[in-house]
C-alpha cells in the first residue's frame, strides 16, 4: 500500500492508518477474481478483467498520509489535449516544455516556476516531444489531415535551441485525431495514430528525418473515429503500439523489431477485453512507459462507470512482462467514488516507483497514485495541483531523485505545474551474503539453494532471472529455494534476488550464481610400482585450464545526461564523446603469475547496419571505487590513455568480441590488486556506435576469459593438480593452489601419489578454490583407500 513518496522511497513501510478500512474494502473489491494474481511479477498470466461489485462507504480523510507539496506555480498559457503525448523534457537537470500561448513556444523551468521563451511555431497546435540526447525533435498535430516535425539541436552554454535546416517537415495524416511519435535504435522515427478505420504507423525514411512514408501500415481495422494510440521503444531493439477500441471492448499491442521491413510486426496481443456492460473495457485515454528492463507500463482509462452508478470510467495500469505477457490490470484510484481520467505514466527507475498524475472529475482536482513497479497495488490518491488542472502532461523520460517529477496541467488560460521531491533511494538492509550452492553443473538435477543474507522475512521469496521460486524462510538470515533442473539446463548465470512482500516492496543486492559446462572424467593417473633404482621422469609441463568470470559490475554513461545512472540497463555502450562503457572484475583467488592469457570477451554489434566499421578500444580504469547503480558520466573514474587492445566492431549482426588484455591482468594481480576495472570507448568516431551486451542482458553476457597454468614443479603442486582434476569435478572449480598454513595440516605419502617422488611426513598445507571463495564444503580426495583423506574448502 503506498501513500507518501518520500517517506515510501526510503523504506516503504509506513501503514497508512488513516486509510487502513478504505483499503482493506477496496482490496476485496479490486480482486478482479479469486484466480488473477495480485502480484504483476515478470511472467505474470493475462486475464481478463471482470467489474467490481459496487460497495457503499464513505472515504476517509486521508490527507495526513500524502506528502507535503509546494504551491503550484503558474503562468500564461495552457497544456493540450490527448494523453498519449508529452510535451516537456529534461536536459542537463533542467525541465523544459512546449507550450500553448497565441501560437507554440519553449518554456524554461528555472527558479521553481516555467518561463516563456522563443516561439516554436505561430499557429500552435497539439505538440508531443522526444529528446534523445543529441536533438530535441517536437512533433505538432495540427489537424486531422495534417502533422508538422520541428527538429533541433541544443546548445549546453547558452540554453538554446537551433532549428536544422530542412525542417519543419509536414506529415499528411488519413483523418487522425491525435498523434504520438518515437525513436528506434537505429535512429529511425516512428509515429501512430488512429483515423479511416486504422490504427496506423508511419515512419521516417531518410537519416535527417524529412523524408517520410505517411502512407504507414496498418496494424488494426475496424476502429471507432474517437479512439487513441501510444507508441514506446522498449527492450532496447523494439517499437511497440497500443491502441483502445471501444467498439469491441479491447485494448490491443503490436511491435517491431528494429532493423526488420517496417510492415513486419508481431500479431496483436490483447491488453484486456471484453466489452461487458455498463460501457466498456475500453476509452481514448492513455499513456505509456518502458522500463529499462524491457518491461511496457501502460496506463488506460476504460467506459465502465464507477460503483455509484456515475462517472466516465477508471484508470488501470497494465504491465507487459519481458516474456511478453500482460499482466491483469490494477485499479489506479481505488476510491469508488473517483472519476479518473487523463492521465500521465511515470517511472522512478531509482526507486522502482510508478506514478500516475490525472484529473478526479469527481471533486475537480489533480490527483497523483504512485505505486511499487515490482508489485503495484495502488492505495489513497493524493492531491498534485488543488483544483482542476486539466490535459495533464509531463516527460517522454523516466526519473530518479535527480530530476524529481514535475507535471502540469491547465485551466482558465493559466498552467498549473507542480513538483514531487524524489528522494534517493535507501536501502533496506534486505541483502544476499552468500549462496550455498554457489555454481552447478549444466544439466544437473533440481536442487535445493541455500540464500544467507539479512532483513528476510516469512514471505521473502527467492528470485531466479527476475522469476519466483518456492522459498521457505529459515530464519531472518537464512532462506531455501527449490530450484528446477530447467533453470542449470544449459551454461551461464543466473541472478538471484530476494523480495520482500508489502507494505515494503524491498529488494535485495543481487548474487550471481555461475552454471559451469559439463567437466569431461578425467583419465585415473597411473600409479607407478616403486622399485629399488628408481628412474627420474621428467616434470610433466604445467596444464593449463580455462575459467570465465562475469564482471562484478558494468555499466554506461552518457554524456547528455550527466547525472543519470544507466547501471540497470541492458546495454553497453560506446561513442566518442558521448557514451562510455564501464565494467569491473573481481580476481580475487587468483595466483599472481598463473594467467597465461586473459581476454575480454563482449556481445555487441553497430547501431545501423552500415559498411563502416568502427574501432572500439578498452582502456585501464585504475579508480575501482565506481558502483553500478551509481556512476554517470559526471562522476565516471579516469580512464588510461592509451588502449590496452583494440577491435573493429563491424555490421549490426551481433556477435562475440574479443580484447586480449593478458598484459593488463598479470600487472594489476601481480601488483595485488584483486579487482580490475575496464572502460570502452570509440576513440575515432561517433556515428555510427557501438551497442553491447552487459550483465543484465539475458542471455550473451559479458566474459572475462582467463587462461590459467598452474605451476607442476613441486610435491605439493603435484598433490595439487590430481586434486584439481577430481575437485574441478566435484565443485566446478577450475583451478586449486597449495599454500602453506600452520592451521592445518595433513598427513601423505607422497609416492603413493607420484611414483617417480618418495617422502613421507606432515606438510603444511591448505587448498584455496580459485573465483569461488564462497564456497564451503568437505570433500572427499579420491586417492588410493589407504591414503584417503578429508581437505577442507
Amino acid at each position: 500500500m503506498s501513500c507518501a513518496p518520500k517517506m515510501i522511497t526510503q523504506a516503504r513501510n509506513i501503514s497508512c492508518a488513516v486509510a487502513t478500512a478504505w483499503f482493506t474494502v477496496w482490496a476485496i473489491q479490486s480482486a478482479h477474481s479469486a484466480s488473477q494474481p495480485t502480484s504483476l511479477e515478470k511472467g505474470a498470466a493475462f486475464s481478463t478483467r471482470v467489474s467490481p461489485s459496487p460497495l457503499s462507504f464513505s472515504a476517509p480523510d486521508v490527507a495526513a498520509q500524502c506528502p507535503t507539496l509546494p504551491a503550484p506555480s503558474s503562468m500564461s498559457g495552457s497544456t493540450e489535449l490527448n494523453t498519449v503525448k508529452s510535451q516537456m523534457w529534461l536536459i542537463d537537470g533542467m525541465w523544459w516544455g512546449a507550450f500553448s500561448n497565441s501560437g507554440l513556444y519553449f518554456y524554461k523551468r528555472s527558479g521553481g516556476s516555467f518561463t516563456k521563451g522563443s516561439l516554436i511555431d505561430s499557429s500552435g497546435g497539439r505538440p508531443d516531444t522526444l529528446w534523445n540526447g543529441s536533438n530535441l525533435f517536437i512533433l505538432i498535430y495540427k489537424d486531422s489531415s495534417q502533422a508538422t516535425l520541428y527538429k533541433y539541436t541544443y546548445s549546453s552554454a547558452t540554453q538554446t535551441y537551433s532549428k536544422l535546416s530542412g525542417f519543419p517537415v509536414n506529415l499528411s495524416l488519413s483523418s487522425a485525431s491525435a498523434i504520438t511519435f518515437a525513436q528506434d535504435s537505429n535512429g529511425k522515427l516512428w509515429a501512430a495514430y488512429t483515423g479511416s478505420g486504422l490504427t496506423r504507423v508511419i515512419w521516417s525514411t531518410s537519416a535527417d528525418h524529412t523524408v517520410w512514408n505517411t502512407a504507414g501500415f496498418a496494424l488494426a481495422s475496424g476502429i471507432p473515429s474517437s479512439e487513441i494510440a501510444a507508441i514506446v521503444a522498449f527492450g532496447g531493439n523494439k517499437i511497440g503500439v497500443a491502441w483502445s477500441n471501444q467498439a469491441v471492448g479491447e485494448d490491443g499491442f503490436r511491435y517491431h523489431l528494429d532493423g526488420d521491413a517496417e510492415t513486419t510486426w508481431n500479431g496483436k496481443e490483447l491488453i484486456d477485453c471484453c466489452k461487458f456492460s455498463p460501457g466498456g473495457v475500453a476509452d481514448d485515454h492513455m499513456n505509456i512507459k518502458a522500463a529499462p528492463d524491457g518491461r511496457v507500463f501502460l496506463v488506460a482509462k476504460d467506459s465502465n462507470l464507477n460503483a455509484n452508478g456515475t462517472g466516465n470510467g477508471n484508470l488501470h495500469l497494465y504491465v507487459r512482462s519481458t516474456a511478453g505477457v500482460w499482466s491483469a490490470g490494477v485499479l489506479v484510484n481505488p476510491d469508488p467514488s473517483a472519476e479518473p481520467t487523463r492521465p500521465s505514466l511515470l517511472l522512478d527507475t531509482e526507486n522502482n516507483e510508478v506514478y500516475v498524475v490525472y484529473v478526479d472529475s469527481h471533486i475537480d482536482k489533480s490527483m497523483f497514485s504512485h505505486t511499487s513497479i515490482d508489485n503495484p497495488l495502488f492505495g489513497p490518491a493524493c492531491v498534485f495541483i488543488d483544483m482542476k488542472a486539466n490535459n495533464s502532461t509531463s516527460t517522454k523520460q523516466n526519473l530518479n531523485s535527480t530530476t524529481d517529477l514535475i507535471a502540469a496541467g491547465s485551466i482558465n488560460g493559466q498552467i498549473l505545474s507542480n513538483v514531487i521531491d524524489l528522494q534517493p533511494a535507501q536501502t533496506s538492509g534486505l541483502t544476499i551474503s552468500s549462496l550455498s550452492p554457489a555454481s552447478a553443473t549444466a544439466g544437473g538435477v533440481a536442487f535445493t539453494l541455500t540464500v544467507n543474507g539479512s532483513s528476510f522475512v516469512n514471505a521473502s521469496q527467492v528470485q531466479w532471472n527476475n522469476a519466483p521460486r518456492n522459498t521457505t524462510s529459515v530464519s531472518a538470515t537464512q532462506l531455501t529455494a527449490d530450484i528446477f533442473d530447467t533453470d542449470i539446463a544449459a551454461p551461464g548465470f543466473a541472478d538471484v534476488t530476494v523480495v520482500n512482500p508489502a507494505p515494503n516492496f524491498a529488494t535485495s543486492n543481487t548474487k550471481t550464481f555461475l552454471i559451469n559446462g559439463p567437466t569431461p572424467t578425467p583419465t585415473p593417473t597411473p600409479i607407478s610400482t616403486p622399485t629399488p633404482t628408481p628412474t627420474p621422469t621428467p616434470t610433466p609441463a604445467p596444464t593449463p585450464t580455462q575459467t570465465t568470470l562475469a564482471p562484478q559490475a558494468d555499466a554506461y554513461v552518457k554524456s547528455g545526461d550527466g547525472a543519470i545512472n544507466f547501471g540497470t540497463s541492458t546495454q553497453l555502450r560506446a561513442r566518442l564523446s558521448k557514451l562510455e562503457s564501464y565494467l569491473k572484475f573481481d580476481l580475487t583467488g587468483l595466483v599472481a603469475g598463473s594467467v597465461s592469457n586473459a581476454k575480454l570477451r563482449i556481445y555487441g554489434q553497430l547501431k545501423d547496419n552500415t559498411s563502416t566499421n568502427i574501432p572500439t578500444a578498452a582502456y585501464s580504469v585504475s579508480d575501482t571505487t565506481w558502483t553500478e547503480t551509481g556512476i554517470t558520466w559526471n562522476s565516471k573514474p579516469a580512464a588510461g590513455t592509451t588502449a590496452l587492445a583494440t577491435v573493429t566492431v563491424a555490421n549490426d549482426v551481433g556477435r562475440y568480441y574479443e580484447w586480449d588484455i593478458t598484459a593488463f591482468i598479470k600487472s594489476e594481480k601481480g601488483a595485488g590488486r584483486n579487482v580490475v576495472s575496464i572502460a570502452l570507448n570509440n576513440p575515432l568516431t561517433s556515428n555510427p556506435y557501438a551497442l553491447f551486451n552487459s550483465k543484465e542482458a539475458t542471455s550473451n553476457r559479458p566474459q572475462l576469459v582467463l587462461t590459467v597454468t598452474s605451476p607442476a614443479t613441486t610435491p605439493a603442486a603435484r598433490l595439487a593438480a590430481v586434486l584439481e582434476v577430481e575437485l574441478a569435478r566435484l565443485t566446478s572449480i577450475a583451478s586449486l593452489r597449495m599454500l602453506t598454513d600452520p592451521q592445518f595440516s595433513t598427513s601423505f605419502t607422497a609416492n603413493s601419489i607420484d611414483g617417480n617422488y618418495s617422502r613421507s611426513g606432515n606438510t603444511p598445507m591448505s587448498l584455496q578454490a580459485l573465483f569461488m571463495p564462497s564456497i564451503a564444503r568437505r570433500v572427499p580426495l579420491r586417492l588410493p583407500s589407504n591414503h584417503r583423506k578429508q581437505i577442507i574448502l
